[in-house]
């Protein structure tokens, strides 16, 4: 049987914000609870991600048999699909960073950018200094995965899917990034006007 009943969440705030929030919300007719669950609904209705479903697809390739690098060295080029209301992801550069694979101090594989796909930002190396800043051009990055373990070499999708796993979790995760750079501050306000049209709204309701 489907169980329809509401969920809670629990949230910690300072006790002078407590404190005022009750009286503020005595003086506007409602309850503290009902102001979070505005919130919550309203934040929920109003982020540019809410209805948005991100996939990022892979195509790995081997390198001509001719490059002395082909045995261990395989392309791989990754596409964002989907779509970002009010944007054009065609005419950004989305940045985001390339994972890692240590086991211990050894990697078995790692991937890097072609030299066209990197890109410099705060806080964008890792373990041992290595540079891992990338960025989607018109929705694609192209890379190369490099495999050090020969073992690895007869398995595969072994390495692949955990390297398409990490690299679509860092590029989403990149794209949700931008978006809330970007548009943070007028969700924020919208947030606040519509909470506070809703409660004085009620307010009004109530007095008629």
């Amino acid at each position: 049987m489907k169980n329809n009943k509401d969920s809670s969440i629990r949230v910690r705030i300072d006790r002078g914000v407590e404190a005022k929030l009750k009286q503020l919300c005595e003086w506007d007719n409602t309850t503290p609870s009902a102001v979070l669950r505005k919130l919550v609904d309203v934040y929920v209705a109003r982020h540019s991600l809410s209805d948005l479903i991100l996939d990022v697809s892979f195509e790995i390739t081997k390198l001509p048999e001719s490059n002395p690098h082909s045995w261990y060295v395989f392309k791989i080029e990754a596409e964002l699909k989907g779509e970002l209301e009010g944007e054009s992801l065609e005419s950004i550069e989305l940045p985001f960073l390339l994972p890692e694979f240590f086991e211990g101090e050894r990697e078995p594989f790692r991937v890097d950018s072609a030299y066209y796909h990197r890109m410099s930002f705060p806080n964008c190396t890792g373990k041992r200094d290595r540079f891992l800043g990338a960025k989607l051009v018109n929705r694609k990055w192209k890379g190369a995965i490099y495999v050090y373990r020969d073992e690895l070499l007869k398995t595969p999708d072994v390495y692949e899917t955990q390297v398409k796993d990490a690299l679509k979790d860092n590029i989403i995760l990149g794209v949700s990034q931008y978006v809330k750079l970007k548009m943070s501050a007028a969700l924020e306000s919208d947030i606040v006007d519509e909470v506070f049209n809703l409660t004085h709204g009620n307010e009004r309701d109530e007095q008629t």
